[in-house]
């Protein structure tokens, strides 16, 4: 899922005659929502939902008991390696950052057996993005003036 931001150019033009760097706010909002979308898919998993009790098996093979999430909602936390590896790659100066895993089973979790955790962390920004454009667009207009 991606944010698609038509009339770009113009504005960018209209603002960049004021002095105001375009490029510094379509970044600094980009950054601020990337951030916040990591923490949501954090904060969803470490957050316990009802499910059901299973066994799993830890490496060495010893048996321990963990409740599994129930279908469409976030997976339970169990040994913290998902969301130790939710991460965040902003690509600076291009307006553009990317939130994920590179764990094979937080794809599986999030698609295959529908416990997501990253697409309801992005679409809970979604309507943050624009008041994040707003104020660093109104930031770059300010230093601009000086």
């Amino acid at each position: 899922m991606a944010l698609k931001i038509t009339g770009l150019a113009e504005i960018q033009k209209a603002l960049g005659k004021a002095g105001a760097n375009m490029d510094e706010a379509i970044d600094e909002a980009v950054r601020a929502t990337a951030i916040k979308v990591l923490g949501n898919a954090t904060m969803a998993i470490k957050a316990p939902s009802a499910g059901t009790w299973v066994t799993r098996y830890t490496t060495a093979g010893n048996p321990y008991d963990h409740i599994a999430a129930k279908e469409g909602e976030s997976p339970n936390t169990d040994t913290g390696r998902l969301i130790g590896s939710i991460a965040l790659d902003h690509q600076k100066g291009q307006g553009v950052a990317y939130v994920g895993t590179n764990l094979e089973y937080g794809f599986y979790l999030e698609t295959v057996q529908n416990r997501p955790f990253l697409d309801p962390a992005m679409a809970a920004e979604k309507k943050n993005f624009d008041k994040r454009m707003e104020s660093a667009i109104n930031k770059q207009i300010k230093k601009a003036r000086k």
